[in-house]
């Protein structure tokens, strides 16, 4: 009987030593542990930007009402280089539009008495330019219609009520050698909210 425990206990040691894990070498192997998933994680890699873009064409437009002193309507509404002049001025007073997003829709003379005095002796007098400005705002910097329209309708404002849009209309006035514009001021202006499209 002695003999029986004397076996048992020999193989119950031999079976707590087969289950000891063995010991640590120390030496990093070459391989990895565990072999890389095949399966996409459910996180992205890298966080998503913090500037929102556009996903289509976005278009915003807005209109101007300007005042012009001492110009003849007929004579600006008829000369193309006049037209361009006035566009050129309008993009270098926002510093952020080409001439090409200038539209000019009406040049109307005011009819005032201190208007048809000078029509009279110059034909010259005051006169309402009704334009708009269109922007796609999508191949800008702004990330918002609302912040393409405030930057750029309150810098043409600025330039217009300062006197820097005359400074520059007849400066590129005479440049063109056209002088529609050689005695012309303006210093009044208002501008419509602005209107936005997508375009697909």
């Amino acid at each position: 009987m002695q003999i029986i425990y004397a076996i048992a206990s020999l193989l119950l040691l031999a079976f707590a030593n087969a289950a000891d894990p063995a010991e640590p070498t120390g030496e990093p192997t070459g391989m990895p542990s565990t072999l890389p998933s095949s399966v996409p994680s459910n996180f992205p890699t890298n966080l998503p930007t913090i500037m929102p873009t556009f996903s289509t064409v976005v278009v915003m437009q807005f209109g101007v009402t300007q005042l012009l002193k001492n110009v003849s309507a007929d004579d600006f509404s008829e000369s193309d280089v006049a037209m361009t002049t006035f566009q050129e001025t309008v993009a270098d007073s926002t510093n952020t539009i080409t001439s090409d997003d200038v539209s000019i829709l009406s040049v109307t003379a005011i009819n005032t008495n201190t208007s048809l005095r000078r029509r009279l002796d110059e034909d010259e007098g005051d006169a309402t330019v009704i334009y708009n400005i269109t922007v796609i705002v999508s191949d800008t910097n702004f990330t918002t219609v609302q912040g393409a329209y405030d930057s750029i309708s309150v810098e043409l404002l600025k330039n217009i009520n300062d006197g820097n849009f005359t400074s520059t209309l007849q400066t590129l006035s005479a440049a063109s050698s056209d002088d529609v514009f050689e005695d012309t001021t303006t210093d009044s202006a208002t501008v419509s909210p602005p209107v936005q499209y997508a375009v697909a």
